[in-house]
């Protein structure tokens, strides 16, 4: 989904075909109420505030600004917890690039600590 660290990321750009799988994966893995256990720091595993419902993810089309491409993830939740949304887009993007065992999501929303890959905070757009 991501550039390799040998690629340049003005030259990269994502296809409508993967576009569309990352829509359909957020979707089906992340939208309703969902155990995020592990997906913060700092709370037990039957701490009921890892708890957390998500109404609605929207994927924009891609933006070039300045010849890179951006792609807006719109999450619609009642509340999130710390680091929440910069795992569900690591794990994404871990998952789409084949990184990631594929068990692995489903371990991630059990009660079984595992490690869950954090997006880089770079190019981050914060809105309420």
């Amino acid at each position: 989904m991501a550039p390799t660290f040998g690629e340049t990321w003005s030259g990269y750009r994502i296809s409508a075909e993967v576009l569309e799988k990352v829509r359909t994966f957020l979707q089906q893995n992340f939208v309703g109420t969902k155990n995020y256990y592990n997906y913060t720091s700092n709370k037990s595993a039957n701490d009921p505030s890892c708890f957390r419902y998500i109404r609605s993810i929207t994927v924009s089309d891609p933006v070039l600004v300045d010849d890179i491409e951006y792609i807006r993830i719109f999450l619609h939740g009642d509340s999130f917890i710390y680091h929440q949304i910069r795992k569900i887009v690591g794990m994404t993007i871990a998952v789409m690039r084949n990184v990631t065992p594929p068990d692995h999501l489903e371990k991630s929303m059990s009660k079984e600590r595992c490690d869950v890959p954090l997006a880089p905070g770079l190019g981050w757009c914060w809105m309420r």
